[in-house]
């Protein structure tokens, strides 16, 4: 950024002067004549007002200046510092602008340093109370996105920059001021406000804590004024401006703006100075070093050349490169649900300090970009993006991408990966065995038997553990399988038979359920039944009068068993003894419900002298739980 073309030739001003007129990116240091104003037109004609001057200046001259460029809105506002020279216009600006008494010309925000000390003065109340609810607080390292590929993003504000580093607070409004960088391809733009660096007025030392992270400026507008207190060397070194511009005013009220001690630095590094007004008390540029414009300094920005008032110089790229060194988040196989904020680590490839774009993208479903400011040289960072993504199932190719103007490698730009993004879910669909209801005795063999499913997308085989268990009060039966499962899967599990030893009867609860890492669907991975064990002789015969069978034998015995509705559940004809004939129907009943029954019976007796004999009786089948 060294070299300054001065176009003498009238025939190339003439087949170049289209060119900046229609140039992407315009900037504006409005002459406010003591004080600061500064208009940025992005290429796709976003208006961003950085400070409005003195009072008075706001109505007198930034809105007739925004007028006749047919400005009607401003995107932003931007209030570097509270002194009345930077913001004593703007709410005459904003009131100007708007409908009466609104602030609805504003369409986004009114950025500042926030309230941290402010004064109590008219001039702040009246900025404040103009800006509203629209006014914000401006982020270190915050991005503004002007569109067309200018944006801007603010490096220092209430005596912090954008690395962390910060001066000691003190009771001065200067060294508070909000500083930014405006990028525009290969061209950049500082305007910092009354940012100090030298403490000749008990101003803290903002400007070498800033040096680190600004990098190289095409052109900077200079801090406060061009004061003494400010453009310290350490400063210059890291801009390296091409050119310098001096927001100041004629006397009486100057402060005798700028210092020769400022002047003489910027002469040091090369940089050609512009005076927006003559000062006779002032410091004096050297001759061939700068001109005075006693006017507004205007910058046309396109591809490979700006102006500034009619000079020209050249846009010469830099020996950029940065890259991504890997993906650091998400990879390989995540699952679905999952709520991804995407991460990369990047790398400064150049010789200097570096401000660039990394894209990050995840198929079609994911494209964001994150703004890298100030990149020392050989430095990595990890970067990570501000918008999270909420994973859905598929497989996907993410790229993270690093998007530098002028990039003299760009084979170590780029990072590829694969994503899959997977469904986990196994089920227990049904248990076959014990079924539902049903009863079993002492001695009966359960063997437990359930199908299982796994409904899992985009998934590798998974092992997935199958349990078994079957309790009242007391478990008395547990045991587990272990199975690989494709995609897809049915699966019938027979777990290992248990013969039933004698165990307090009642309703047992036999359950399976599933295991496996991931699993998205907990609510179908159990399944359970209850089903009942008795003691085959524990059925109890309800008499309402002595058993027809004591102490006698019957040659025919005829038995018929009728639920509680009536309806004939079983009929058997014993020609046995009686014990015989009483041990028989606790058979009938194994697969039969609980509750209340009737055995009617009819004997006759084997001695062929006595009448035949008929009882009905009530049998109730008790779960005993």
């Amino acid at each position: 950024m060294r070299l300054s073309i001065k176009l003498i030739l009238l025939l190339y001003v003439i087949s170049t002067s289209f060119i900046w007129a229609q140039a992407p990116l315009k900037i504006y240091c409005i002459d406010v004549n003591t004080g600061s104003s500064t208009l940025i037109i992005s290429p796709t004609n976003e208006y961003v007002l950085i400070d409005a001057g003195m009072t008075n200046y706001g109505a007198s001259t930034v809105y007739p200046f925004l007028q006749n460029l047919g400005i009607t809105h401003l995107d932003y506002t931007i209030a570097t510092h509270y002194h009345e020279d930077h913001i004593g216009g703007m709410d005459e600006v904003i009131y100007a602008l708007s409908s009466f008494g609104s602030n609805d010309s504003i369409l986004n925000w009114c950025y500042d340093r926030g309230d941290s000390t402010p004064p109590s003065n008219n001039i702040y109340t009246g900025y404040a109370s103009a800006a509203g609810s629209k006014r914000r607080v401006i982020g270190l390292d915050e991005t503004l996105n002007l569109g067309g590929g200018a944006f801007m993003f603010c490096i220092a504000r209430n005596g912090t920059v954008m690395n962390g580093m910060s001066v000691t607070p003190s009771t001065g409004e200067n060294y508070r001021s909000c500083a930014f960088i405006l990028v525009y391809n290969n061209f950049r733009f500082y305007v910092g406000g009354d940012l100090t660096g030298n403490p000749v007025s008990g101003d803290p030392d903002v400007e070498s804590k800033a040096a680190r992270v600004t990098g190289d400026v095409n052109v900077y507008v200079a801090n406060h004024h061009g004061g003494r207190n400010s453009s310290i060397t350490v400063f210059l070194d890291s801009l390296r401006p091409e050119a310098a511009i001096f927001s100041q005013g004629t006397i009486p009220s100057n402060n005798n703006h700028p210092h020769q001690e400022a002047i003489d630095r910027l002469v040091a590094h090369n940089t050609y100075m512009y005076q927006m007004n003559d000062n006779l008390t002032g410091g004096v540029i050297p001759t061939g070093h700068g001109r005075i414009l006693n006017t507004t300094a205007s910058i046309n920005v396109n591809n490979t050349y700006y102006t500034i008032n009619g000079d020209t110089y050249q846009i010469y790229g830099f020996n950029g490169d940065a890259g991504c060194l890997s993906i650091l988040e998400p990879h390989d196989t995540i699952t679905e649900g999952s709520i991804i904020t995407p991460q990369a680590l990047v790398k400064n490839y150049g010789t200097s300090a570096m401000s660039f774009i990394v894209r990050f993208k995840i198929g079609e479903a994911y494209n964001h970009i994150k703004t890298i400011i100030g990149l020392v040289p050989n430095d990595t960072i990890i970067i990570t993006f501000d918008t999270a993504w909420y994973a859905t199932r598929g497989n996907y190719i993410v790229t993270c991408s690093t998007e530098v103007q002028g990039d003299v490698n760009t084979n170590n730009d780029r990072q590829v990966g694969n994503l899959t993004v997977a469904f986990y879910d196994n089920e227990v669909s049904e248990i076959l065995s014990p079924s539902q209801g049903q009863i079993l005795f002492y001695g009966d063999t359960i063997r437990p038997k359930a199908i299982v499913k796994d409904n899992s997308e985009y998934s590798n085989p998974a092992q997935v553990k199958i349990y078994c268990l079957i309790h009242n009060n007391q478990v008395i039966y547990l045991d587990s399988l272990t199975r690989i499962y494709n995609p897809g899967i049915t699966d019938t599990i027979n777990f290992p038979a248990m013969s039933i030893t004698p165990v307090s009867e009642g309703v047992y609860q036999c359950s399976v359920w599933v295991v496996r890492n991931n699993d998205l669907m907990p609510s179908n991975d159990y399944k359970t039944v209850q089903f009942i064990i008795h003691d085959p002789n524990g059925i109890e015969w309800n008499e309402s009068s002595p058993s027809p069978v004591n102490n006698q034998d019957f040659r025919l015995v005829t038995l018929k068993l009728y639920n509680i509705s009536g309806r004939l559940i079983n009929t058997q004809i014993f020609y046995r003894s009686v014990d015989n004939i009483l041990k028989q129907p606790r058979h009938w009943f194994k697969n039969l419900a609980s509750g209340i029954y009737f055995l009617h019976i009819t004997a006759i007796p084997s001695d062929h002298n006595s009448a035949p004999f008929t009882q009905t009786k009530k049998i109730v089948i008790l779960p005993n739980n």
